[in-house]
């Protein structure tokens, strides 16, 4: 028989009840994201020490620098406490724009750490928030790599969900929405709504408030 939405609502907080959240917040500082970037500290500033994680859940920050690294780690995986929550907020005070970021690189090497970090109490909900102008660069990897990465989880692992917010013109490409329908995410333009508010929107949605 069909779910309705209070059903689906009700499995879907019952698992959350049980299972542990990792979330990685990669956020893009190339060139083109200067003019965003404040609104983005502002937003990771405001919402990672309110959003609604629980103790058994871990988050990350993520830079994508674009000088031959993959990613700039702000914050690794860990515990999601209030202290380590707040410390994290305050590092993106550090962004700095450079050349243009490599996405899809970034998103492989997500998948990887995100499939090494299983639990004793199940697979965790492996979820990515990517704030990018969406330009998609890459030295290795493509979109259809990272698709694929996303949905062919190891075994005892979670699949990872891919939530994009795209700043600037054009916004959401046709390739980064499907993208993140295909992982089971949503592509929200940054100029259809205030970063803050998409943020919020976004982790609420990822740990179960929404």
């Amino acid at each position: 028989p069909h779910m309705g939405l209070l059903g689906q609502h009700a499995l879907d907080a019952f698992r959350r009840a049980l299972v542990p959240a990792h979330v990685l917040i990669a956020v893009d500082d190339s060139g083109p994201m200067l003019p965003y970037l404040p609104q983005i500290a502002t937003a990771l500033d405001s919402d990672l020490p309110s959003a609604a994680f629980e103790a058994r859940d871990s988050f990350a920050i993520w830079e994508l620098p674009g000088t031959g690294q993959i990613k700039t780690e702000l914050a690794s995986l860990e515990p999601a406490t209030t202290a380590n929550r707040h410390l994290a907020s305050r590092q993106v005070d550090t962004f700095t724009a450079h050349g243009h970021s490599h996405d899809y690189d970034v998103l492989a090497e997500a998948a990887s750490m995100l499939y090494d970090k299983g639990t004793g109490s199940g697979p965790p909900d492996n979820s990515v928030i990517l704030l990018t102008d969406g330009d998609g660069g890459s030295y290795l990897d493509t979109a259809s790599n990272v698709e694929t990465l996303f949905q062919d989880h190891p075994s005892g692992r979670a699949p990872i969900t891919l939530d994009i917010i795209a700043f600037g013109a054009p916004g959401c490409t046709s390739a980064m929405r499907g993208l993140a329908n295909h992982t089971r995410g949503t592509c929200y333009n940054e100029s259809e709504s205030d970063p803050d508010e998409l943020l919020t929107q976004v982790l609420r949605q990822l740990l179960g408030g929404g």
